[in-house]
């Protein structure tokens, strides 16, 4: 589950894990809940066009994800869904004076749940217990140059490498702490509680010059303890993405630190920031 400020964009963010997990770690069994169509259910009714406009969204997204996926795929639903709009004596009990859809009733065409059933379209994955020098073997036969994302230099915390277009630019505490000068600010909540404090960082926006940033799909950051994270264009273009240093980098090996600024909660926090990747 993602927390979001709409529930396209919550549902966006379930889209863009999932494609990134595919591209980078190709799991034998990926689980997928968009619970933002439900939530546009209740709040607006299964046919109005903003819930009708976002299930064709989710169509795409699934077409996308099936290009790269090369198992079994199976599509379906936990419940139906009936619009209430006009009728007042419908299912009272799950009724709000603000619901204009709800889970449906006793009825055929709320309990008659589609199965889709289908296979992925992409290619068999290179098997991962492969050494390093068999998968460029491999990629050779394929007329495929092996992904530098595998010959990664950022080995060390204080290096941050940030690949666009299979470059890769790296970044140190040492000899780029001008760079992350600026202040910045957050304020989230965790579990309840405000996590507030500041920090010197530089937008990351401002670290992707010389590329059209409308041509880009996703971004995803990697920590040195395994998190992979993944941020759609939105995010980028209307969240306030910034590479950060700890307060004290002296004294931790968390160098750098990436906040998504306008997130109301730190879910998607990359702490002990490794690698960037821009697709």
């Amino acid at each position: 589950m993602h927390s979001a400020i709409t529930s396209e964009k919550k549902d966006a963010r379930i889209f863009q894990s999932a494609l990134s997990i595919i591209k980078n770690s190709h799991p034998p069994l990926l689980f997928l809940h968009y619970h933002g169509l439900d939530d546009l259910n209740h709040s607006f009714g299964p046919y109005d066009g903003r819930t009708i406009k976002h299930f064709q969204q989710l169509w795409q997204w699934h077409q996308e994800l099936c290009k790269e996926w090369s198992g079994h795929i199976l599509i379906v639903s936990d419940h139906g869904a009936h619009s209430i709009e006009n009728e007042a004596q419908f299912n009272q009990k799950l009724i709000t004076k603000d619901t204009k859809g709800t889970h449906g009733d006793f009825i055929f065409a709320d309990m008659a749940v589609p199965v889709i059933e289908q296979a992925g379209l992409g290619k068999r994955t290179i098997n991962p217990k492969l050494t390093k020098e068999q998968a460029e073997q491999i990629w050779e036969l394929l007329g495929t140059p092996f992904s530098v994302c595998n010959k990664s230099n950022a080995e060390q915390p204080g290096t941050l490498e940030i690949i666009i277009n299979n470059q890769s630019k790296f970044f140190t505490i040492d000899s780029d702490s001008n760079l992350f000068s600026q202040e910045f600010y957050f304020d989230y909540l965790k579990k309840g509680i405000p996590l507030r404090g500041h920090f010197k960082g530089i937008r990351l926006i401002d670290l992707l010059n010389g590329i059209d940033l409308s041509s880009i799909k996703q971004i995803v950051a990697y920590s040195f303890d395994g998190l992979q994270v993944a941020y759609s264009n939105d995010d980028l273009m209307n969240n306030e993405l910034v590479v950060g240093l700890k307060p004290d980098v002296q004294q931790s090996v968390e160098a750098f630190t990436l906040y998504p600024l306008k997130d109301k909660f730190p879910n998607r926090m990359v702490k002990q920031l490794k690698r960037i990747e821009v697709f």
